[in-house]
């Protein structure tokens, strides 16, 4: 007996709907997989672009990321969203990927966190991130993670040529990506004119420049590298500062044309960015 066209088309329908899509069951590294180092037996999430735009409150500025939650970071339900590229691909990747890598420590399984540098494509800021969880620069001063930010930002100093390079990482408002990232970039030849013309201010605390009042620095003299600065930016937030609104505080680090390293902290809605690094291009949009 043959089957009425309409319940065929019924039955083929069905059978279709509980095929599983190519990758229905792909093993995704998860947040967990991706802090342990352990990205071995799992796949790295593709680029994309998801996620809505989500309105994030910062200081009367607000500002809007494809992202789910404004204030957790990258969270395992939120692999498809762009503003957790850097962590579910960049950083998967890299972590595959075990030789070669430029890192503050081993890649290892269940190892302790490290810093690694993140290459990208050119006329891109390279990156340098962490395997802990860290959405930006308010958790990563913070008593769990000082310490391992004072290793990342002496790390970072490592990794840039000082004659045309700088250090940026942005303000909660103004980062494009939920995990904590330090770009390398050409730096700001006004702004490193400015500092090279500042009086050096006291090492230790960040105080107020006279050019700038959107930047409170410190300086160390001949090219010193600045050791305890996650530690400084602690200390610097916890003032609470009259106007310091600590979701529009970012920092960078600079060397002036008399060879001095300025450690600084920004306070403008557009992030160190706007501040330290030349005109942006590639990934060093951010707004």
């Amino acid at each position: 007996m043959q089957l009425p066209k309409f319940l065929l088309l019924v039955f083929s329908v069905c059978i279709t709907a509980q095929k599983p899509t190519g990758n229905a069951f792909t093993n995704f590294c998860s947040t967990s997989d991706i802090s342990a180092m352990n990205v071995r037996n799992c796949t790295c999430s593709p680029r994309t672009t998801g996620c809505i735009l989500k309105q994030c409150s910062a200081c009367g500025r607000d500002s809007f990321k494809k992202i789910k939650d404004c204030n957790k970071g990258c969270r395992d339900d939120e692999r498809v969203c762009q503003n957790c590229q850097i962590w579910f691909h960049d950083l998967c990747q890299r972590l595959k990927r075990t030789t070669g890598a430029i890192t503050s420590g081993e890649i290892k399984k269940n190892g302790d966190a490290i810093w690694l540098v993140i290459e990208t494509a050119e006329g891109q800021d390279n990156l340098i991130t962490s395997t802990r969880q860290i959405p930006g620069i308010l958790e990563l001063v913070n008593s769990t993670n000082r310490n391992l930010g004072d290793e990342g930002f002496v790390f970072a100093q490592q990794q840039y040529d000082p004659a045309s390079q700088a250090l940026a990482l942005n303000s909660w408002r103004a980062r494009a990506q939920e995990q904590v990232h330090i770009h390398v970039c050409n730096l700001n030849k006004t702004m490193r004119h400015i500092l090279s013309t500042e009086a050096r201010p006291m090492f230790g605390q960040l105080t107020r420049i006279r050019q700038d009042p959107d930047l409170w620095c410190m300086a160390r003299l001949n090219g010193a590298s600045v050791r305890t600065f996650a530690t400084t930016l602690f200390k610097f937030l916890d003032s609470n500062h009259p106007g310091v609104c600590d979701k529009l505080v970012g920092a960078g680090i600079m060397r002036d044309a008399r060879g001095d390293t300025w450690a600084c902290a920004s306070t403008n809605s557009k992030g160190m960015i706007g501040k330290f690094c030349a005109e942006p291009r590639g990934n060093n949009s951010e707004e």
